[in-house]
């Protein structure tokens, strides 16, 4: 858009050049009760609890379910699009032994919304992992022997007194 004024004198120079949008948020909840299980030889079905959009936020206009292998960088994740009238995808491309890391958001034309929490799960389906020890235990299997021998070294302690 360009704006130039214009008075008795005749019009005056046009103005830079500007962009307006009336766009608004992108969501600003992100899906609940997120579950995944597993749904064949390589897939996945997942389903959450959608969301609802307020007055300040662009309509929805669907959901990303952002699958990525665990240890990995998020932004080697990739991305499925589903449906803004549906709570539930089936991923494929699953590989049979390993883990991977699954967030589930919705997006407007606002932009992308909020993210999940994230859920860890392989081929057979959500993996209950407690977040904190996750890089601990994903480290080397040298500190994963470590603890071990401390937790065992412990247990005997504990019975000799």
């Amino acid at each position: 858009m360009y704006v130039q004024v214009y008075n008795s004198a005749g019009p005056g120079p046009p103005s830079r050049r500007a962009t307006i949008t009336t766009k608004g948020e992108a969501p600003l909840l992100y899906p609940r009760i997120i579950r995944v299980k597993s749904h064949g030889p390589d897939t996945v079905k997942v389903t959450w609890r959608g969301i609802s959009t307020g007055n300040t936020e662009e309509a929805l206009k669907g959901y990303k379910v952002r699958v990525w292998v665990l240890n990995n960088d998020i932004r080697t994740a990739r991305d499925y699009l589903m449906p803004r009238d549906t709570n539930m995808g089936i991923i494929h491309g699953i590989r049979k032994g390993v883990l991977y890391n699954l967030r589930v958001l919705g997006y407007s034309n606002g932009g992308d919304g909020k993210l999940s929490p994230m859920i860890v799960f392989t081929l057979g389906g959500e993996v209950p992992v407690d977040l904190t020890m996750a890089d601990i235990l994903a480290g080397t299997s040298r500190l994963q022997i470590s603890l071990h021998f401390i937790v065992y070294s412990l247990c005997i302690a504990m019975m000799i007194i």
